[in-house]
């Protein structure tokens, strides 16, 4: 029942090579040409019968070749020659119009069509088809440009008729082209309509998508927050039960083991529980999580040397991948100076400093007794194992310099 109602057969005529694989805008522009091409099958409908009326048999002949031309166009789109159709459309167009114009004359009126091909470009062709928008604007004035110099020219048409055939021919015409007009505006009309109101869909669209999109980056944010929270906790738990220990312990050894496992959870600790006030939950600022990393550290080194501590950090985020070997390198490193250099020193002063060129720089010096940078980095110790470690998981390198006090090195790559 569907494929005999005339809506549905108008509606197959009209989206001729239509596919689905092509773009929306493709195929509205498609169904334009599509519009266009019946247009002109049809409108030479009443061509034919004024020709055989005025018994020109010859020009009927010549409407039948430029419907000829204009179905082979449409066969072109329906099998997917896209290109090859629209070509065929402009220049049957063009060249029907110019070669009527030739055989019947100036005053037949066949030249009022090129006043449509504008519009019948901008329905065609893109805005961003430049080149083929000028070319076929180029190739209607030229024809239009032929037809108004042979007129100047006094050059005689191919086919003589009355002066009361031409009227009627050239009023005819008229009619035709003005319709001609409203059937090509209206179509292009309503192809800029649907380009609208497919935007207008699209944007609701894109809208409703970002809006769910910003809903789930919260959900997930919070989600990421409430883990590094729980994380958080669960270090601080297990710090305390080594804080019991230490309270029911005197072996002075197992007490600086329990202390320094104590401040390494406590270096980890920190950067969750950063990451937990973060707006960005993925990134950890360096620079605040040293500060109170270096001075967490100082407070349970306190009985030993009170240090002067002097920062110069740069602001540089990381992620939790490379954060965390970073911070318990720090605390490796803090922790030592405050076991070992500072036994003969007045005033005691560590200096921190992180900068990022092309690399990321981190800089730890004291002004301590030093020590002998071969036995140092040679010495089978938990914290040179760990320094080398986590240097090695940051894809970095590590050095000792020993001169008025020892300053270590780490550079290594941020991740992209």
């Amino acid at each position: 029942m569907n494929s005999r109602n005339p809506s549905s057969l108008l509606q197959r005529a009209i989206s001729i090579g239509v596919n689905e694989t092509n773009t929306s805008e493709f195929n509205n522009r498609l169904r334009v040409l599509n519009i266009f091409t019946w247009t002109c099958i049809l409108f030479c409908t009443p061509y034919y019968l004024t020709m055989f009326l005025l018994n020109n048999y010859e020009s009927a002949l010549l409407f039948c070749v430029v419907q000829l031309l204009f179905s082979v166009s449409l066969v072109c789109n329906y099998n997917h020659y896209y290109r090859v159709g629209k070509f065929l459309t402009l220049i049957s167009t063009n060249y029907s119009v110019l070669a009527l114009s030739f055989t019947y004359g100036h005053d037949s009126g066949f030249f009022l069509y090129y006043f449509t091909s504008p519009l019948i470009i901008y329905s065609f062709f893109h805005f961003y088809q430049f080149r083929q928008t000028i070319l076929g604007i180029l190739l209607y004035l030229s024809s239009y440009t032929i037809v108004e110099y042979a007129h100047f020219r006094g050059i005689q048409p191919l086919v003589l008729l009355n002066q009361e055939t031409l009227i009627i021919l050239y009023y005819l015409n008229v009619v035709m082209a003005f319709a001609f007009l409203i059937v090509l505006t209206s179509s292009f009309s309503k192809f800029q309509n649907d380009i609208a109101f497919e935007v207008q869909i699209k944007n609701v669209e894109l809208e409703k998508n970002q809006k769910e999109l910003e809903k789930l980056l919260n959900e997930k944010n919070t989600l990421l927050s409430e883990t590094h929270h729980r994380v958080k906790n669960n270090l601080a738990v297990i710090s305390g039960l080594f804080d019991l220990q230490l309270m029911y312990d005197n072996d002075p050894h197992l007490k600086e083991v329990l202390s320094n496992a104590k401040n390494r959870i406590k270096s980890m600790s920190l950067i969750h529980e950063s990451l937990y006030h973060e707006s960005n939950v993925s990134k950890i600022n360096l620079k605040n999580y040293i500060e109170t990393l270096v001075k967490e550290v100082a407070k349970t080194h306190v009985s030993k040397a009170s240090a002067n501590l002097i920062f110069s950090l740069e602001e540089i985020h990381l992620d939790l991948s490379q954060a965390i070997p970073c911070g318990l390198i720090i605390n490796e490193v803090i922790s030592n100076c405050f076991k070992h250099a500072f036994d003969t020193t007045s005033n005691p002063t560590i200096s921190i400093s992180i900068r990022q060129r092309e690399k990321i720089e981190l800089s730890i010096k004291d002004n301590g007794k030093g020590f002998e940078t071969e036995c140092a980095q040679n010495q089978n110790s938990l914290g040179i194992t760990l320094v080398e470690a986590f240097t090695k998981q940051l894809d970095g390198q590590f050095s000792y310099k020993s001169f008025d006090g020892t300053e270590f090195s780490l550079i290594f790559d941020t991740l992209t």
